[in-house]
């Protein structure tokens, strides 16, 4: 969603000039949202998935040797738990639906003078200053759907192509959770083919845990996005990173994730680009560092689906196939 915004204008101009920019929200891509952050979860189970862990604290359960044919139930529930929770979040970054295009495309709105629905934002020669805004920074719900976020407060500094977020605080009023981003990313690149990159950003989450809200922190580091728009009909995604996370609802950890082949998803030239269908090509594989546990998630050519495998020390313990809308969590 956000990255469309960025191609359509020449960044290299005043920052915060509203006469080259185009945007439509309905227009953008599926995809918000690492990190978002990045980030909400669900799965990459079974026909027959495992009861959830929804207690915090690490899931690391002292042991980094893992070997398949010796697992307790326990520590496998743990892996497969961990590996739902994680490919919802790595797909969501990946497809320019996590908490980096939730970032993004809010920043691109201010910076184009968009207005708040409620509240308001000031803005510098270089910096956006944001008061209970509402309406300008979304969250992915569904294949180009959205809800809007209120950014109730907090700083963005714009300079050279490099977003440096300071305290940005983005509430859901609806569900009460939260999230608080602090770091940069910069964009680089064209119409055609562009990168976002970013070094390191935390963000800290208030998390809806069953009944409860928990404290969840997310830090996503050395994160790749690279855009390659192959033709009028036909965008190629590819991803890499480090995420890791502390107090989620399947326990701490951290994962290392790319694009093996990238992901290939269909496009209308004739609406502004706007994505039409899920992947049909392409594979990302996500490391599970805590536990040795690996997945993939291989595209199938019809739209819809996607087929994922999960080893430990290269012993597959479970396989099948999903929708891409249950992976992404779209489903609930």
């Amino acid at each position: 969603m956000g990255i469309f915004l960025f191609l359509q204008k020449n960044y290299y101009q005043s920052i915060f000039s509203s006469k080259n920019r185009v945007v439509d929200m309905k227009k953008s891509l599926v995809c918000t949202a690492v990190l978002s952050a990045i980030l909400i979860l669900t799965g990459c189970g079974s026909d027959n998935d495992s009861a959830n862990n929804t207690s915090q604290g690490s899931n690391n359960n002292g042991n980094n040797n893992q070997n398949s044919d010796l697992l307790t139930e326990e520590q496998k529930e743990v892996i497969l738990d961990t590996a739902k929770e994680t490919s919802s979040i790595t797909l969501k970054e990946s497809l320019l639906s996590g908490i980096v295009d939730t970032l993004v495309f809010g920043t691109d709105e201010a910076v184009a003078g968009e207005e708040c629905s409620s509240g308001n934002y000031t803005k510098t020669d270089t910096t956006i200053t944001f008061t209970d805004c509402n309406g300008l920074f979304k969250a992915a719900t569904d294949l180009n759907q959205y809800e809007n976020l209120t950014a109730k407060s907090g700083k963005v500094t714009i300079k050279n192509g490099e977003y440096q977020y300071q305290d940005l605080v983005l509430i859901n009023t609806v569900t009460g959770e939260s999230k608080t981003a602090t770091g940069s990313l910069k964009m680089t690149g064209d119409d055609n083919s562009a990168v976002i990159s970013i070094e390191n950003i935390i963000v800290k989450a208030t998390e809806k845990n069953g009944v409860a809200f928990a404290d969840v922190n997310y830090t996503l580091e050395d994160y790749q996005l690279n855009y390659d728009k192959k033709n009028s009909s036909e965008l190629a995604l590819a991803v890499s990173g480090t995420l890791s996370v502390v107090n989620s609802a399947v326990g701490d950890y951290k994962i290392k994730f790319e694009t093996t082949q990238p992901l290939l998803i269909q496009i209308d030239s004739r609406n502004d680009d706007e994505v039409v269908t899920y992947p049909y090509d392409g594979t990302i594989k996500i490391e599970d560092l805590n536990n040795k546990a690996v997945t993939t998630l291989t595209a199938n050519t019809d739209k819809k689906t996607v087929r994922y495998s999960i080893t430990v020390n290269g012993k597959e313990i479970e396989n099948g196939t999903q929708n891409w809308a249950d992976i992404l969590g779209y489903s609930k």
